[in-house]
């Protein structure tokens, strides 16, 4: 369970940085 909360978490983090990342560019 918390492997798996890890992981997601990183996909969300890194969602989060190409969504952010689209804003500014």
């Amino acid at each position: 369970m918390y492997f798996f909360l890890s992981c997601f978490e990183d996909q969300l983090n890194d969602l989060l940085k190409l969504y952010f990342t689209e804003i500014v560019f």
